[in-house]
């Protein structure tokens, strides 16, 4: 396998897949999707700007992905996101959980900006939508979550 192929494999392969189990909440799916948006990858023909517009054009394509698996199949079972997703701290668990009462334009901005640490001018870039717009939904989310956890502070990474 070529070099640069195993290292995008090795740097981005848990952002996708955890973009894809948010999404879809099947394991095999998601193991699906990140291996649809590496083949994506490998046929790209496109050479980016720098590094953070290939992560950008791999997230969104990420994105993208999940949504048209998402929308093509019909799944009915669902995992614990601890049995499969390995993350830093316990409130990112919580907060992937109460992320499924939302709508998808606020779960997205939401799991950009806290789980995978993107920043809002990147979320734009990668939505495809103003910066403004990114705050707008952020801070919507952010009041949805504090009123279905009914606690006074969102946590503020």
């Amino acid at each position: 396998m070529d070099e640069k192929i195993q290292k995008i494999i090795a740097e981005y392969s848990k952002m996708i897949y955890r973009i894809a189990f948010k999404h879809l909440r099947v394991k095999t799916d998601a193991d699906d999707v990140v291996q649809e948006v590496l083949i994506k990858y490998m046929l790209n023909k496109k050479s980016f700007k720098d590094k953070n517009h290939e992560r950008n054009w791999i997230i969104r394509v990420s994105l993208n992905c999940s949504h048209n698996f998402r929308i093509s199949n019909f799944r009915t079972k669902t995992v614990p996101i601890e049995d499969v997703v390995d993350l830093e701290h316990e409130y990112q668990y919580e907060l992937l959980n109460e992320l499924d009462l939302l709508k998808d334009k606020y779960k997205t901005v939401i799991q950009l900006f806290y789980l995978e640490g993107l920043s809002i001018k990147d979320i734009s870039e990668i939505l495809k939508i103003s910066e403004s717009n990114v705050k707008t939904r952020l801070k919507r989310a952010r009041e949805m979550i504090e009123n279905i956890i009914g606690c006074g502070d969102f946590i503020d990474v």
